[in-house]
């Protein structure tokens, strides 16, 4: 009598005590972050009697048309007031921010002397962004 043997042998690996410890190390995990502690400090910051307060900040649009129109507030300003006009909103709404939207099809030059007119009047923060 012979025995034969067979060509598609399939070696079978035991996983169930490995998933056995992978899922005690979790529970284990899992209980001891609950009971941990994190240590900081808490403090309270003094405050000034003699500082100056935080100044609301305004963020004011400027519209930039493709003839070279500026708008600002529903108002038509030329290029060369623009600086008076801020500085004028500037000591009563402190505006610090300003958002240039220019259109598409307005020319590189008048969007760069509107920047500079911005920023002579003392505008700290300039955005710039297109419209159709």
């Amino acid at each position: 009598m012979r025995f034969r043997q067979s060509d598609t042998a399939v070696a079978d690996i035991d996983m169930t005590s490995m998933l056995d410890v992978v899922f005690i190390m979790l529970i284990f995990f899992i209980i001891t972050s609950s009971f941990v502690k994190e240590s900081g400090l808490t403090f309270q910051r003094p405050q000034s009697a003699t500082g100056p307060s935080n100044p609301v900040s305004k963020t004011l649009l400027v519209t930039l048309h493709a003839d070279g129109g500026i708008v600002v507030a529903n108002r038509d300003i030329d290029k060369r007031s623009l600086p008076a006009w801020i500085e004028s909103q500037g000591a009563s709404d402190a505006v610090n921010q300003v958002i240039v939207q220019a259109s598409a099809q307005a020319s590189t030059e008048d969007l760069v002397a509107v920047v500079d007119q911005l920023k002579s009047a003392g505008v700290e923060r300039i955005s710039v962004g297109t419209f159709e």
